[in-house]
């Protein structure tokens, strides 16, 4: 017994057969076709009891179970199922390594070509010279031709789905940049290769990139700054001389900077209000006029009650004066920013009589004068403004001088009264009449008073009034 066996385990036939046996002993789950090319890494899958796995094919994996890939399955993990096909029982499925596969399409000179799941045969594997769309393939051809429904090897990697390292594919021919407005461009299009470059554009000079200037939001632009871009600390700076004023005016609009200087013409002028600011804009307000007053009116109703002032009194600003005012935005007034005396405080009247007003007294001579008539004593120079004189009958002429000074020191010329009404008198220029530095003390320098000098009484008139006004500087 011994030797018979002996003689058979000498048989060549014999010996192929176990080497066959213990190759599938030692490779469980893989075919011999499988152990003849390499070492597979597989792994045991149960299959779908309903859709099941095909042999040879491309399999996924679900809740239920391996089944037979699709043709849309393009962004998952396929395997090829190399053992266990069906519904019942586990799949063998292939990980890595070499392994057959069942193709879609008859081809030739395919190694090394991308295997991929079929488009039209589901689950079939594919091959395709470029890397699919997606990026993803399960592997590389091995064989270097395929036939239709039949199998081919492929090789398989660690990883089912890799990333794929193929050239890209599209419609682009030319890319063109459009820069917004405070840009320009160089090197658009780019139709092949290139450097696109940005560069600022030129801008109107005094300009700023901000938002509109009013109104609701919208893209910035260049534009000129306006006054609401600043702080109001920085709102009220710079200066404007508005057009030489024609008349009175009311909510006026020509200040809009720190200084504003106005120019009221060929007369005195009325404000009665300033365009309404923002809480803390701060304005000085400068007559640059040669002769006229500018007067700003009190709490006038003339103006808009946001844009008038609030003084406590109407405030005149003779040639040369500046006042700074300030817009208070819980009173929505305009106030004095510095000392302003209202003119009820400041403005000083001086009325001489000549003559009497009883019936006996006899008309008024030429000689009939008035010297000293207006001495000031207000502890400062006191500036004319104003003259005017009435007579009780006829048309006499007068003549006020500042004490030692010319027939012309405070009028162009004589002034004819009016009878029975005051008429106004030219006033040379803006006299001023120096203070005395206290109550009984000597000018130190003159003229310190004027008189007043009839110049023609005409016989007619009984009684004289000169009716002087002047302001404290």
């Amino acid at each position: 017994m011994f030797g018979r066996l002996t003689h058979l385990l000498r048989s060549p036939t014999l010996r192929l057969l176990l080497l066959v046996l213990a190759l599938a002993t030692l490779l469980p789950g893989v075919d011999a076709q499988e152990a003849s090319r390499g070492t597979n890494t597989v792994k045991a899958v149960l299959n779908d009891p309903s859709t099941g796995t095909t042999l040879w094919s491309l399999a996924k994996i679900t809740s239920t179970g391996a089944v037979i890939a699709g043709t849309g399955d393009t962004n998952i993990p396929l395997y090829v199922v190399t053992r266990g096909g069906g519904t019942t029982g586990s799949a063998m499925l292939n990980l890595s390594g070499v392994t057959s596969c069942r193709m879609d399409a008859t081809a030739s000179n395919v190694r090394g070509q991308y295997v991929v799941a079929s488009p039209t045969v589901a689950g079939d594997c594919h091959a395709q010279a470029a890397a699919p769309s997606n990026g993803i393939v399960i592997g590389q051809m091995d064989d270097n031709a395929t036939t239709a429904g039949s199998l081919a090897l492929i090789d398989t990697k660690i990883i089912a789905y890799v990333p794929g390292s193929g050239a890209g594919t599209g419609t682009v021919t030319s890319v063109t940049i459009t820069p917004p407005p405070e840009y320009t461009v160089t090197g658009s299009p780019i139709t092949t290769a290139g450097t696109i470059a940005f560069v600022k554009a030129t801008q109107t000079a005094n300009s700023h990139y901000a938002g509109p200037a009013s109104g609701s939001a919208a893209a910035p632009t260049f534009r000129a700054l306006v006054k609401a871009d600043l702080p109001a600390a920085l709102a009220s700076t710079g200066t404007v001389t508005p057009t030489t004023l024609a008349g009175d005016v009311n909510d006026y609009a020509g200040c809009t900077n720190g200084v504003c200087r106005i120019n009221g013409g060929a007369a005195d002028r009325l404000l009665t209000g300033l365009t309404a600011g923002t809480g803390g804009d701060i304005i000085d307000i400068q007559n640059v006029g040669t002769t006229n007053a500018l007067t700003l009116k009190d709490q006038s109703a003339s103006s808009s009650a946001v844009n008038r002032f609030l003084f406590g009194g109407d405030l005149t600003l003779f040639p040369g004066e500046t006042l700074a005012i300030i817009y208070d935005a819980t009173a929505t007034r305009w106030k004095a920013w510095s000392i302003g005396i209202p003119d009820k405080y400041k403005i000083k009247p001086c009325v001489i009589s000549v003559g009497s007003v009883s019936v006996d007294a006899p008309p008024l001579a030429d000689d009939e004068d008035s010297p000293r008539a207006c001495p000031n004593d207000f502890e400062k120079d006191w500036k004319i403004t104003t003259v005017a004189c009435m007579a009780d009958a006829g048309t006499p002429t007068v003549t006020p001088i500042l004490t030692a000074g010319s027939a012309t020191s405070i009028l162009t010329g004589a002034c004819t009264c009016g009878a029975g009404v005051w008429a106004p008198c030219a006033v040379n220029g803006s006299p001023l009449v120096h203070s005395f530095s206290g109550t009984g003390a000597t000018c130190s320098s003159t003229p310190c008073d004027l008189a007043v000098n009839i110049t023609a009484a005409g016989g007619t008139a009984k009684f004289v009034q000169v009716k002087i006004k002047g302001v404290l500087q």
